[in-house]
Formats: structure tokens, C-alpha cells, sequence
């Protein structure tokens, strides 16, 4: 069982850290395809956010609770901490920052102003650079195995 729980556990944290690096990456490298293009991908990632996002972060919590449990590691274990931690930032990022404001932009652009949803576009990025290096500390510290 420990096997089948660290699997689904590193499975599920490198989509989602890999989702959220390309989050990052995709919006720059679509742009030059005008309003349409970004209309779409701001509609992708609102679903994303539901059908992908939040099932890996929720299975990566759900096995690293299974993992503390069948490993007996400590809850007061550094790198378990830092993991928690972790799902509580990007939570927070997402649901009160990322979401909603994609909801801004979206609408902005079916209204056709594409001069405010620019203007919410460096509030996503900056919440996006944050979910994805606090993501990235937090797989070194599962791997170092901070304070184990």
C-alpha cells in the first residue's frame, strides 16, 4: 500500500506543479493570437481550475495524510507541515485571487474589454509565480525530507 500511496502521491503533485507551470508559460506564448485566443484560454483555465487543479491538489493532500499514516512519519515533521502549508497558500491564492479574477477577465473580453482584463492579467501572473514556487519548495522538501 505505501507503494500505491507515494505513486498517486508524486503522480498527483506533478500535475499539479506541471499545470501550474505551464499556466505560467502558455498565456505569453498565445497572445500574439489577439483577444479570441486569450478568450479561450481564460475559458480553459476556469474549467481546469475545477476538472484538474483542484482533484490533484486534493489528491496529493489525501495521499500525503494516507503516506504520514502508513509511514508513521510525525505530523510535526517539517516537510509535513511545509506540505499543508503549501495546499493552504495555493488554496487561498486560488480560490481568492486566481478564480475570481479569471471570472473578471473572462467577462471582460466577452463584453470586449480587452483593456481591463490586461490590466487583471499581472495580478494572475504574480499569484500563479507564487502558487508555482511555493509548489516547488514543497516538492524539495518532501524529497529532502525536512525535518524527518
Amino acid at each position: 500500500m505505501e507503494t500505491l500511496a507515494l505513486w498517486l502521491h508524486i503522480v498527483a503533485a506533478s500535475a499539479w506543479l506541471g499545470g501550474n507551470l505551464m499556466s505560467l508559460l502558455v498565456p505569453g506564448l498565445l497572445a500574439p493570437g489577439g483577444p479570441p485566443v486569450m478568450l479561450a484560454l481564460g475559458r480553459a483555465n476556469l474549467v481546469l481550475s475545477r476538472l484538474f487543479f483542484i482533484p490533484a491538489a486534493l489528491l496529493t493532500l489525501v495521499t500525503g495524510i494516507w503516506l504520514v499514516v502508513l509511514v508513521d512519519y510525525g505530523w510535526g515533521d517539517t516537510f509535513v507541515t511545509v506540505g499543508f502549508t503549501a495546499v493552504l497558500v495555493i488554496a487561498f491564492g486560488s480560490m481568492g485571487v486566481l478564480v475570481p479574477t479569471g471570472r473578471k477577465m473572462v467577462a471582460a473580453m466577452e463584453a470586449g474589454d480587452g483593456a481591463t482584463a490586461q490590466a487583471l492579467a499581472p495580478r494572475q501572473r504574480y499569484v500563479s509565480t507564487i502558487n508555482a514556487l511555493v509548489l516547488l519548495v514543497t516538492v524539495y522538501a518532501m524529497v529532502a525530507r525536512w525535518g524527518a
